[in-house]
This record gives C-alpha cells, structure tokens and sequence, in this order.
C-alpha cells in the first residue's frame, strides 16, 4: 500500500467575531496484491492459478468549510461541513473471482450547526450540536458466489443524523459534575442490491450496533492531602440504548442487542 496526501487550510477574520475557514486535502493511493492457486479444490469451486498482481487505486479531493460567530467571551455559535473518505483496498481471498478483488473507497459529507456557551465565570459550560451525515458507496461485506469465502464489496449508502450535549459545572472549588446525552438516527438511504453482498439491507433498515440514545454522568471531588498530594473520589454512570445485530429481521443472526 501506497499512499501520499497533502493539505491546506486558510481562515479569513471578518471582524474581531466572524471566521470563516476552507480547507482542502488532496489523496492518492495504490494497493497491489499478488498470489496463486496451485491447488484446486472442487469443494469450494476454486481452480488452478497462475500468479497475478490485482491493484486497487484511487485519487481525489476532499474539503472543509467552517464558519464561526463569536457572540461575546463566553458564547461562540459554528457551522461546519467536511468531507471524509476510507481507502478502498484488494481482497486477498482464495477462489474470488478477478473482477471481486478490488473495492473501492467510501466517502462521507458531515454538516453540523453548534455551539459553545460559558457561563458564571466558567463554573458552567454548555456545548450543543446538530449534525447530518451522508455516506455513499458504503464498504460492506460480500461473500463468493458459492457462499464459502467472505470479502469486502461496496455497496449502498446510508444517512446519521442526531443531536449531541455535553454539560460541565464546578459549583464549589474541587467539585466537577459533567453529564452528556446525544440522540441519533442511523439507517439505510439506498438499497444495498449487489448479488455479492452477505445479509443486504434495503433503503430504511437501521444500521447495525448502533444505539439511537447514549448518556453518561459523572462527578469527582479533588482536595488536598498534603504539599505534594491530592486525593480524589469519582463515579461515573454511563448509558448505552439498544441496538441490533443485522440489518434485515428476518436474518437468522437478528438480535436485540440492550
């Protein structure tokens, strides 16, 4: 595997409240593969090979823009979108037909509008964000036409969106209290209808292993033992909502995950 990468970023004061910033990524990357089959194997459909090179490789640009407010000291409101992306690959896997070994990246756009507030000379912060994001050309996993082997195919695409809160107060010196909750959406946007995929969903299923409700509350208190020695007690309390094994009910491995 191969890869280079190079990146730039510029922000542009307005006035002493608004920022506005761009910045742009540009990629490469090359993967090669090689093997053989010296040995067929009737049982899962696999023949003689000779020794071959398969590659995988992709170029492009992904970016950012971003543009912040600054109210006053203690409140500052921001918009954002980015560009992500994962590099495609080649499956290494015995008996894969040729045209099955390369797969392509997956890329995401994420939009998100927030805030960050401080209040009573910083005993109590409050950050708030919402945000949407679109995946295309997902990497999912496929099987082989005889159903023997696994591998990574692309397929699909699928939308998050949600709402995240983080609070943190320290009402009495050595006292921190902090609590975040967050809601999220996860599903399907569009068919996953490659023959090659294992277990595919259709446009509305929710996505696995994710929960659409996670919380956690925390506090500890620090104070002074001696000159170079500070004592602590903390607990913490987390929640994860449930969530489900596959996409589709009707697949034997479906669970309910609590």
């Amino acid at each position: 595997l191969t890869q280079i990468a190079g990146y730039g970023e510029a922000a542009w004061h307005v006035d002493n409240r608004l920022t506005l910033t761009a910045g742009t990524r540009y990629f490469e990357y090359g993967r090669h593969v090689g093997g053989a089959t010296p040995i067929a194997l009737d049982l899962i459909g696999t023949r003689v090979a000779p020794y071959e090179k398969v590659q995988s490789s992709e170029s492009g640009w992904i970016s950012k823009f971003n543009a912040s407010y600054k109210l006053n000291d203690d409140i500052l409101f921001y918009a954002q979108a980015s560009q992500g992306y994962r590099p495609g690959g080649v499956n290494q896997v015995v008996g894969l037909p040729t045209a099955l070994s390369p797969y392509h990246s997956d890329s995401v756009w994420d939009y998100e509008l927030g805030g960050k507030t401080s209040w009573f000379d910083g005993r109590l912060t409050l950050d708030v964000d919402g945000y949407l994001i679109d995946g295309r050309n997902m990497q999912v996993q496929g099987k082989t036409p005889n159903g023997a082997f696994l591998f990574i195919s692309n397929a699909g695409a699928a939308q998050s969106k949600g709402i995240e809160i983080e609070l943190a107060a320290r009402p009495i010196a050595g006292l921190t209290i902090q609590a975040n909750g967050a809601w999220s959406s996860n599903k399907l946007t569009k068919d996953q209808v490659s023959t090659n995929v294992f277990g595919p969903g259709v446009k509305g299923d929710r996505i696995p292993y994710t929960p659409d409700i996670m919380a956690g509350l925390s506090a500890q208190y620090l104070w002074p033992v001696a000159d170079a020695l500070d004592g602590f007690a903390r607990a913490d309390l987390n929640y994860v909502g449930s969530s489900y094994s596959e996409f589709l009910p009707a697949h034997p491995f479906y669970r309910k995950l609590p």
